[in-house]
């Protein structure tokens, strides 16, 4: 039987990309993104046709799960990965994941992922490795950690670049307030134990909460299948699998971090049945039984808003307003130009005097991001919040749970102490941490205890 060690966990990818491209960004000419699978560190290895044959390589939302570009690698282990027709987020961590069938991937085989996370800024892509991006097995045990607990996009992209490469296996890791290099050491033995016994390091590595340590699991808890990939809040979801616990309370689980309530076990211990909770949004699920917990290798996209999507951005503009379905409008403003700004959960909208609509704000998704950047790339997390406009056009947007305020200049200049640039998004209030704090000092190092209002006086 052909060891995934030599299918797989050999995948060491190292990615170069073109310059000036829309792809991935390295240091050579070609296509968007080219990189090459090979096996190093192993006295048995598959031969390079073996390596090639069913390694796929795609780019992923972690958020909505969506593959933005896949490709297969080539007999010689190389792989070309096209990006043209798709723009990230800027500063956004996506998924980069090499995927492996074994015995030819043949009906019933096992398969196996590793994993490394990437994102776009402004000089080009950065991943866990750097700007020299790799997939190895160091960037799964970080990725398989992120997912576990469950981390923040903000804590996952504060991992890129700590992770040194072609330094040896494991590769140095510099480590982060949320990841520690004890962490990823035990966890990167994991990810070799689990690919060396043909396992999916992904789908067996465990966290047991109580201990803060991880385990190779045998056997489940498993998730195979969902009911559905897209729901809403309050919406009943089934988890399929196998491993759960028969007492209904000893099974949690968690969108994104947000725990729902009230799951329920059937008899045979293969059906978890949840109502999704108030506040979930898309991403990861989390399912805890007893002290493990385990990551759920299925994405589950939250509509938590709202108006439909263009290109998945959430972004309606151009179209009429009468033709788009609203979740909970909550804040409205009036400008000077006889428009109508109103807010959602997770947007800012302007209704333009001749009934168009346009995005001013926030994405289809919620979470804090995009501080200093276009403001309609920005994540809000508003819930019941109030905006404001004051006679210039400028926005002042109370992001309720993010505790702040932030605000969206009409112009170029200088406001409240800060250089901004017009129709960015700047936090001019709270330190994003919920509380009561900060007075007499500066207004950006204040802690704000869940702000819904907001409102101008008249010197502005």
């Amino acid at each position: 039987m052909r060891r995934l060690i030599a299918l797989l966990l050999g995948l060491f990818v190292s990615l170069t990309g073109c310059m000036r491209l829309p792809g991935l960004v390295g240091v050579t000419s070609g296509p968007d993104l080219t990189g090459v699978v090979r096996l190093e560190g192993y006295g048995v290895q598959a031969s390079s046709t073996e390596v090639a044959q069913g390694a796929t390589v795609s780019l992923i939302d972690p958020v909505s799960g969506n593959t933005f570009a896949t490709t297969l690698t080539q007999p010689d282990g190389s792989f070309s990965l096209s990006l043209r027709t798709w723009t990230p987020i800027p500063n956004r961590p996506y998924l980069l994941e090499a995927f492996k069938g074994l015995s030819s991937n043949a009906a019933g085989a096992s398969a196996a992922r590793i994993r490394t996370l990437v994102s776009k800024g402004d000089t080009g892509w950065t991943s866990l490795t750097g700007t020299t991006i790799q997939i190895t097995r160091g960037t799964t045990a970080l990725c398989v950690i992120s997912s576990l607990k469950a981390l923040t996009s903000a804590q996952q992209q504060a991992l890129l670049g700590t992770l040194t490469p072609n330094a040896g296996q494991p590769e140095p890791y510099s480590g982060t307030p949320d990841l520690s290099g004890t962490e990823y050491s035990a966890v990167w033995g994991l990810v070799n134990t689990a690919l060396s016994a043909n396992q999916d390091p992904l789908r067996v590595i465990a966290r047991n909460v109580a201990l803060g340590t991880y385990l190779r699991l045998e056997h489940g808890p498993f998730v195979t299948d969902l009911s559905a990939n897209t729901c809403t809040e309050g919406d009943t979801l089934i988890l399929y699998g196998h491993g759960f616990d028969p007492l209904s309370n000893l099974n949690r689980i968690f969108f994104n971090g947000v725990e729902a309530t009230g799951v329920t076990v059937n008899a045979a211990a293969t059906q978890l049945t949840v109502t999704v909770p108030p506040g979930a949004t898309s991403g990861s699920l989390q399912v805890q039984v007893g002290n493990l917990v385990m990551a759920v290798p299925i994405t589950v996209s939250l509509q938590s808003a709202t108006l439909q999507t263009i290109a998945g951005l959430g972004d309606p503009t151009g179209s009429q307003a009468t033709s788009w379905n609203l979740d909970y409008p909550y804040g409205v403003e009036l400008d000077r130009a006889g428009g109508v700004f109103f807010s959602t959960k997770s947007q800012v909208l302007r209704i333009a005097p001749d009934g168009s609509i346009s995005l001013v704000a926030g994405h289809a998704s919620t979470g804090f991001f995009g501080d200093g950047g276009p403001a309609n790339n920005a994540l809000l997390n508003l819930s019941a919040s109030d905006i404001a406009a004051d006679a210039a056009g400028n926005l002042y947007i109370a992001d309720q749970l993010n505790a702040r305020i932030r605000m969206v200049p009409k112009t170029d200049g200088t406001y409240f102490g800060q250089a901004m640039t017009a129709n960015y998004i700047y936090t001019i209030v709270g330190n994003g941490v919920a509380g009561f704090s900060g007075d007499t000092g500066p207004a950006s190092a204040a802690s704000l205890d869940h702000p819904d209002g907001v409102a101008l006086d008249a010197a502005g």
